[in-house]
């Protein structure tokens, strides 16, 4: 089945997911190849919706940790991409269960995901130092989710409505469709971490959920690979900057993303740069207390769309619950975020 659909700015974004949708350029295209090379949304800070990029994350910062956030992407294009997430994990001695939700809006909300997952991690400290506390760390995780897909059919319109001479109708009908689909999807994950050096591998969509419409398309499995480590940056011989480097490789539906990222503190701020190789230049700015992390980051495109989109900008705030509490109990991870 073919559908005509109204685009102003026809763009491929690799980093996304599909196509952006807006008016006046017509375009006839066939939808289920459209949804069949769909795509996650990529966070540009590491510190960003941590469950979402590898379940096994729940649990790792030894406290009750609630994380809220939204992302702002191509704000110049009125058919930008909006994602807004909750997460909470709660630590306990032997694991940790956590939970996830992502609302993601493209095209003025022609396409909708909603997603909701469940998450259990393992602790398994392989290297103990005198007081217990592992050296080295194995956190493998496992994650349960609902997916839900929603289509506004009424952005799209059929040839035969068209008029040759005065284009579009108003309004505008379409028959009646199928509008949402929903799927369980399964994900898994796996964090092997130090004081100073982290590193971890996940797989998410393992198996596949059907998201389309008009005919099968199974989303692809994105495979996510992450490396982190923490030092310090020698200004002088008495002053020196704490620094975190993150380097995080993804791939799915045959496009790979490498982002790297530093992180440098002074008192209890923190700035960054990074790089999304082919897309983006990264600036962060944040605050680390003791109980709440806030931070921006803000993406200045670099590849085909510079000077067109707006760039992207991300919000996210994070609060620790009992964490002097808990944190004593073992190794964790928040040096790292």
């Amino acid at each position: 089945m073919f559908l005509l659909l109204s685009v102003q700015e026809l763009t491929l974004n690799i980093q996304r997911r599909t196509l952006n949708f807006e008016t006046p350029l017509i375009f006839l295209f066939f939808f289920p190849a459209l949804v069949a090379n769909a795509q996650d949304v990529n966070f540009s800070s590491p510190s960003v919706d941590q469950q979402f990029l590898n379940p096994a994350f729940a649990g790792s910062l030894a406290c009750g940790h609630a994380d809220a956030g939204l992302r702002l992407q191509w704000p110049k294009m009125s058919g930008k991409y909006t994602t807004a997430y909750t997460s909470y994990d709660q630590y306990f001695k032997f694991g940790a269960i956590g939970f996830n939700q992502l609302h993601d809006s493209e095209g003025k909300g022609f396409y909708v995901t909603d997603r909701y997952d469940f998450t259990y991690s393992g602790y398994i400290p392989l290297l103990k130092d005198s007081s217990g506390k592992g050296k080295l760390v194995i956190q493998p995780a496992f994650s349960f989710g609902y997916l839900s897909n929603k289509v506004d059919w009424n952005k799209m319109v059929n040839p035969d409505v068209i008029d040759p001479r005065n284009g579009f109708p108003s309004p505008v009908t379409t028959e009646p469709i199928q509008t949402s689909k929903t799927n369980v999807d399964l994900s898994g994950g796996i964090l092997i971490y130090s004081k100073i050096f982290l590193a971890g591998f996940s797989a998410c969509h393992i198996t596949r959920p059907d998201i389309g419409f008009l005919a099968p398309a199974p989303l692809n499995r994105r495979y996510v690979a992450h490396v982190s480590v923490n030092g310090n940056l020698l200004l002088s011989q008495n002053i020196s900057l704490p620094v975190t480097l993150t380097f995080i490789f993804s791939q799915q539906s045959g496009i790979n993303t490498w982002l790297l990222n530093s992180t440098f503190g002074i008192s209890k701020f923190q700035f960054g740069f990074g790089y999304r190789v082919n897309d983006a230049l990264l600036f962060s700015l944040g605050y680390k207390g003791e109980q709440m992390r806030i931070g921006y980051t803000y993406d200045l495109t670099t590849g085909e769309l510079k000077g067109i989109t707006g760039g992207a900008h991300e919000i996210h705030l994070g609060i620790l619950f009992s964490k002097k509490k808990w944190s004593e109990d073992r190794t964790n991870l928040q040096n790292f975020f």
